[in-house]
């Protein structure tokens, strides 16, 4: 359920305030995390105001980092993290829109930037890192396992646009079924995500 109307009115509220004050400090960082914490914030409510209102502030997010980045590429605070995490709260967003399609492929490049976050695979990486990416491939699993138990073939073509999406030379009218009914969401992975290392 949402929360109470006044409520979720004051948290809002807090946030703009909270944006304010980065704003006025020039700080970037904090601006647009606040901008994504809002976001998330929103996408857990269900009146279409709120869900729009999400869907801008990720917008917004967005945009912001690319600015930032673009005025100075060696601003290392501001990572691509925050840009996976709009993306994947846009795909929270369309799935409670009814809009799957749009929610696959947002699920899907918010796995993709997380793969790709720095030098994620480095013998040197970042634990985070991998448990971040780790999350991303578990919202993509779980939207999986809940299509996969109402409408199979649903299921079935998402999880070949995710084989496409990492082995986009693959022939994917000769990607083998996968196991689908029962869900196995090891085999799944296994088959359509890059593997996490130990």
């Amino acid at each position: 359920e949402g929360r109470d109307e006044r409520i979720e009115g004051q948290i809002q509220s807090l946030y703009e305030s909270a944006r304010s004050l980065f704003q006025a400090d020039e700080d970037n960082f904090h601006t647009i995390w606040a901008l994504r914490d809002q976001a998330e914030s929103l996408s857990e409510q269900e009146e279409i105001s709120s869900l729009e209102a999400a869907w801008r502030c990720c917008e917004a997010g967005i945009q912001s980092t690319l600015q930032v980045k673009l005025q100075d590429p060696d601003e290392e605070d501001m990572d691509v993290e925050v840009i996976a995490s709009f993306y994947r709260i846009q795909g929270d967003v369309a799935w409670k829109r009814g809009q799957i399609g749009a929610a696959w492929g947002l699920l899907g490049a918010a796995t993709l930037i997380a793969y790709f976050w720095k030098d994620i695979w480095d013998e040197e990486g970042d634990p985070y890192d991998f448990a971040f990416y780790g999350e991303q491939v578990e919202r993509t699993l779980d939207a999986l396992e809940q299509v996969a138990s109402a409408d199979s073939a649903q299921a079935e073509a998402a999880s070949r646009f995710y084989c496409a999406l990492w082995q986009p030379d693959a022939a994917l009218a000769e990607l083998p079924s996968l196991p689908l009914q029962p869900f196995s969401r090891v085999q799944i992975q296994k088959r359509i995500f890059p593997a996490q290392p130990a």
